[in-house]
């Protein structure tokens, strides 16, 4: 018995000390590291695309012309807003086609029509942050005063004093074409203009106090008389408009301007707004403010109440973005951008305003 026991025991001190004394297998993990770097690089990390912010000589005010500015600027330089409101932060310098010099992004910003340093106008798509081929336009004004795009942005109205022509562009952004030169009679003084999303309806504000339909076949139709007019801009697929008047500070409405126009006064004595308003539709609102003001009027277009948000930058633009009810504010070079979501608008808040801090990071490639 006392030998069975010994036996046993020697056993077991053997089967410990063979368990103790073997190595045991290692995770590697430089192994790991280097599969999951490859995985990442492999995979890179995408950040969503809301839109993209221009310097030099961008359209920042949608209709409007540019404002004074010169031809000898520096090349364009884009940045894309990465991520979503709330949550975003502006890229560097995109790497852009040799010879742009200005950029006007449609709304929804998935393209731009572009100036060159020589040349006429060019399409640039955009893959994410991607800038495509120029895609030439050919007979296109070289250098627009005013360019004006259709709230989906599928047709654009470009206007040069200089060159004294009006011209439309339909097709955008697929299959760009010069549908229709409108400068035969052109009315005098035009200081805006706004072109329906059917690319055929087209508004121009002049600097007496006018706004005219330029009909297809030549001529031209007050639709409105008034003073001091400094915003014009239709609503998605209709060819109902809004038209800031500086004279009592007031937004109407411009209905079935093609066929069977008529005028409705939406609100009048809006305080903060003076020089060039800027003006947008949003579902059932319409949106107000100045240009370089800190205030935007929202009007209910079923009660016509109207309320304000205060902005913590000056407004350079309302210029939609890839989201639906997402609207670009503001965003001058080097600087910070600010964005309007109106997704959760309710009858007592207008929305939510949005700081877009600048990356600092070298040049995208």
């Amino acid at each position: 018995m006392r030998a069975i026991f010994v036996f046993t025991l020697i056993c077991s001190i053997c089967l410990i000390a063979s368990l103790m004394g073997a190595p045991q297998e290692q995770p590697d993990l430089t192994r790991a590291a280097a599969l999951g770097a490859s995985a990442a690089a492999s995979q890179p990390m995408q950040s969503p695309v809301l839109g993209f912010v221009a310097s030099s000589r961008t359209a920042l005010v949608r209709g409007h012309g540019r404002s004074g500015e010169g031809y000898s600027n520096p090349p364009v330089t884009v940045r894309a807003i990465l991520g979503v409101p709330g949550a975003a932060m502006l890229s560097g310098a995109l790497a852009m086609p040799r010879g742009v010099a200005g950029a006007y992004f449609a709304p929804g910003q998935n393209f731009a029509l572009v100036e060159q340093s020589a040349g006429n106008l060019a399409l640039l798509q955009f893959n994410g942050t991607q800038a495509g081929p120029l895609q030439a336009i050919s007979g296109s004004i070289s250098r627009p005063d005013i360019v004006s795009f259709s709230p989906s942005g599928s047709a654009a109205a470009i206007f040069s004093a200089e060159e004294g022509r009006l011209t439309i562009l339909t097709g955008l952004p697929g299959s760009p074409q010069l549908s229709r030169d409108m400068s035969a009679n052109l009315p005098a003084g035009i200081q805006a203009l706004a072109l329906a999303d059917d690319g055929a309806t087209v508004l121009a504000a002049t600097g007496d106090g006018r706004v005219l339909l330029l009909p297809s076949g030549g001529g031209t139709e007050t639709i409105y008389s008034g003073g001091k007019l400094s915003g014009l801009v239709f609503a998605p697929a209709s060819t109902d408009a809004l038209v800031f008047d500086g004279d009592g500070s007031k937004v109407t409405l411009l209905q079935n301007v093609s066929t069977a126009p008529a005028t409705s006064l939406l609100a009048q004595g809006l305080s903060g707004i003076s020089g060039t308003a800027l003006l947008q539709f949003d579902a059932n609102t319409a949106w107000v403010g100045a240009a370089n003001g800190k205030q935007l009027s929202r009007i209910d277009l079923q009660t016509l109440h109207v309320d304000t948000v205060t902005l913590s930058s000056g407004l350079a633009m309302l210029q939609p973005l890839s989201v639906p009810h997402r609207f670009l504010l503001s965003a001058q070079p080097g600087q910070a951008a600010w964005i309007l979501d109106t997704s959760n608008a309710t009858t007592t808040a207008a929305g939510n305003v949005y700081f877009v801090p600048p990356q600092l990071a070298m040049r995208t490639r």
